[in-house]
């Protein structure tokens, strides 16, 4: 009676100790899979912000060219 006992109770030690393995992998998994997301999400915030920034050159070369061509038909008319 008592070695079944000491048996069982190894058994569920082993037992206790998988579980706690098992949660610990699928956290990390979780954990892993959590970062990864979070890695895109920051790439595709990154890709839009140096998309905005372009865009915003491009505007300011646009408004300079305008202003040069301003100045230019001033030029003409003065």
């Amino acid at each position: 009676m008592v070695s079944a006992k000491a048996t069982l109770e190894g058994e569920v030690r082993k037992l206790k100790l998988q579980l706690n393995d098992e949660r610990a992998a699928r956290q990390n998994g979780v954990a892993s899979h959590l970062d990864r997301d979070h890695d895109t999400e920051l790439e595709t915030l990154r890709k839009s912000v140096a998309e905005a920034k372009g865009r915003a050159a491009r505007a300011e070369a646009e408004a300079a060219l305008q202003a040069a061509a301003v100045a230019r038909l001033e030029a003409q008319v003065a």
